[in-house]
């Protein structure tokens, strides 16, 4: 659609309209054959918004989201649900970067640190300001939407970048009940390509405070992936991210804002926090309009004192309390994972998607619950549609 103000100058408007469903069925959610808690959840999303472009480099977009929630467990059903606008910023943009400003997507590299968490059905957005060329960005912001939405927090960064690499200086404050926090993150992204083969790390050191403790922790990721044809990829990975600490230190790290789904296992029981990883898989577009991927993810602890970190960042629940074993002696071994995961697109607009995960626990996760414990099963179906 396009509207004309002045006989030389056009504004470009452009509506469009999201809506989303998705299944999900869990069994076992807190891996204890005595209870019965197997869930289901029906989550529905529907956005309506528009973007403009205008003469002078102006431009932006609004958004409204409803995101709705109906799930069903042993314990009783609810049917919670969030109303918000989600998008409402300005961009101008000129020949030395652009400035946004407003409730906006905030992302830094590939999203383990700060990003949209798409796949939750609020999503998260930021309110703020930001300022990116071709090597630098500069961003302040709160959280704009996200469920739960942590009120008092604040992020703020400096991104300096060069080809396929950047460095990230990042800020985090935060008010909660135990007191202020406040994280400095120093964190590096780089990705290197040599025919067939794709190489990528990234690491993350941290400083602070944690209430009245003080902050030290690191984090790191590696990745290869080898394409056998256009059609077919495998990959290694390895994740580590450090915990544990003392009477007035920690060195869990903190995952800061981040989309934790895609990396460390789909049934998001893990996080980049306290954790060692080694994961394999595969990638594969048999056709156009199909994709899927294969995953096995075997899971530590980093410290066998501090607590199993799900992908929400908070510990995993268990009957009575979390998992988390302050002595130490239920060892290190939390299980591993198995996804399989696929997507049919239909002439651009139409998406269909499914996926299974199967968690089996160690024998932290046994040692914890003093004694047997169940295994997880997890699956999805999806649609998404976009005009």
């Amino acid at each position: 659609m396009v509207l004309t103000n002045l006989p030389q100058q056009t504004i470009d408007f452009q509506p469009y309209l999201e809506s989303r469903v998705r299944y999900e069925r869990r069994s076992d959610v807190d891996f204890s054959s005595a209870t019965s808690d197997a869930r289901s959840d029906v989550y529905a999303r529907i956005r309506l918004g528009a973007r403009f472009n205008a003469p002078g480099g102006i431009s932006g977009e609004a958004q409204y989201q409803f995101a709705d929630d109906r799930y069903w467990k042993p314990s009783g059903d609810a049917n919670p649900h969030n109303s918000d606008l989600r998008f409402a910023f300005l961009r101008y943009k000129d020949a030395t970067g652009a400035l946004t400003v407003g409730r906006q997507p905030i992302i830094v590299g590939d999203q383990r640190l700060i990003g949209t968490l798409e796949w939750v059905n609020t999503a998260r957005s930021f309110d703020g300001i930001d300022w990116k060329s071709k090597t630098m960005e500069f961003f302040g912001a709160r959280i704009g939407t996200a469920s739960p939405y942590p009120a008092n927090a604040r992020i703020f960064g400096a991104i300096l970048s060069h080809g396929s690499q950047y460095v990230a200086l990042l800020q985090k404050h935060d008010e909660i009940a135990a007191g202020n926090v406040d994280v400095t993150t120093l964190n590096y992204n780089g990705k290197w390509r040599r025919g067939p083969l794709s190489l990528e790390t990234e690491g993350a050191v941290q400083t602070g405070s944690v209430a009245s403790k003080r902050l030290s922790a690191y984090a790191l990721h590696a990745r290869a992936t080898q394409a056998f044809q256009p059609k077919i990829s495998t990959f290694l990975e390895a994740n580590l991210a450090t915990g544990g600490g003392g009477p007035n230190s920690t060195r869990t790290f903190d995952n800061l804002y981040p989309t934790n789904h895609p990396f460390y296992g789909t049934m998001d029981l893990q996080g980049w926090r306290n954790m060692q990883e080694l994961a394999i898989g595969a990638d594969f577009k048999p056709c156009q309009n199909v994709t899927g991927k294969a995953s096995y993810h075997r899971l530590w602890l980093f410290d066998a004192a501090d607590a199993w970190y799900a992908a929400n960042g908070v510990a995993n629940a268990r009957p009575g309390g979390t998992y988390v074993d302050p002595t130490g002696g239920s060892g290190k071994d939390v299980g591993q994972e198995w996804d399989v995961e696929a997507s049919y697109t239909y002439q651009k607009t139409l998406v269909f998607s499914a996926g299974l995960g199967y968690f089996q626990p160690g024998s932290f996760v046994r040692n914890v619950l003093k004694g047997s414990a169940a295994n997880q099963t997890w699956v999805f179906l999806q649609t998404q549609y976009r005009f």
